[in-house]
């Protein structure tokens, strides 16, 4: 029986089907989960995202009320399976481009795709949505002024490999900006800082910022805090959380079939998922 009865409202009852216990938040997860998988086209990373989110829900059951596998459903299954997956393999969904052109764990090559995505003028029709995404994962409250001037923009310029000094130890990974805000994206995969990067980098940006509500964005694998400068204005962030935030982000026209930077898109995604 479905529902909840007086007094229900803020207690998550079970569902009882077929005399088998499912929690209403476990299930609701589930089904978010899976609604975003089928949001891409890529049936391979539907497939794998399905499985992953299948799996984390029936970990969840006792081994005791696990049920053996329906052979009758299985054998129907496989061939419906097999005639997607062989459709998919003509399509050539199964086609890796950034394990083909060598993205790798490359921070250069990690951060020229990055900005393409980040680029508002880019051809990949997703405008100034990746950026704005991002940034309200990212950005803490206190971001407020920064906050507000990113999801008002419509156009921004961004570059890469900024060297204000003409110095290497200077260089600025990603450069965002427009009359309203400035952001500075420092990338890093495997690399650790550099002396008192971070350090320098808090008065370069603020000099360059000019006023303008600013922040670097420190990214990394695991999200740290800066290890040489503890500067309010540097924001730690992770690949993984990037990724989920995109993911999770209504996109336009990422859901439209056939829509080539949608798959470069989940394949970076994956990639980097992975940092």
């Amino acid at each position: 029986m479905w529902g909840t009865t007086a007094g229900e409202s803020e207690v998550m009852q079970p569902i009882v089907v077929d005399d088998q216990q499912v929690h209403y938040r476990r299930l609701d997860v589930f089904l978010r989960h899976y609604r975003d998988m089928l949001r891409t086209d890529n049936e391979v990373i539907r497939l794998a995202r399905f499985l992953d989110d299948f799996g984390s829900l029936a970990g969840t059951v006792p081994e005791w009320e696990r049920a053996a596998p329906d052979k009758e459903a299985l054998q129907r299954f496989l061939p419906v399976f097999r005639a997607s997956y062989e459709r998919s393999w003509r399509q050539g969904a199964f086609i890796d481009f950034w394990s083909l052109a060598g993205l790798g764990r490359g921070e250069l090559r990690n951060t020229e795709i990055l900005a393409w995505f980040l680029n508002p003028s880019a051809p990949h029709g997703f405008g100034a949505e990746f950026l704005k995404a991002w940034m309200r994962d990212a950005l803490a409250p206190t971001f407020v002024d920064l906050q507000a001037a990113v999801q008002a923009s419509r156009t921004y310029r961004v570059e890469t490999e900024v060297n204000p000094f003409s110095t290497i130890d200077n260089r600025l990974d990603i450069e965002i900006e427009n009359d309203g805000f400035y952001i500075c994206v420092e990338v890093k995969i495997d690399a650790p800082e550099g002396s008192q990067q971070l350090s320098r980098y808090v008065d370069i940006c603020r000099e360059r910022a000019g006023g303008r509500p600013w922040a670097i964005i420190l990214l990394t694998p695991n999200g740290l805090r800066a290890r040489t400068s503890d500067s309010a204005m540097i924001v730690p962030a992770s690949w993984r959380r990037l990724a989920n935030a995109i993911r999770s982000a209504e996109l336009s026209p990422r859901h439209e079939r056939g829509h080539l930077p949608s798959l470069l898109l989940d394949q970076f995604l994956e990639t980097i998922s992975n940092f």
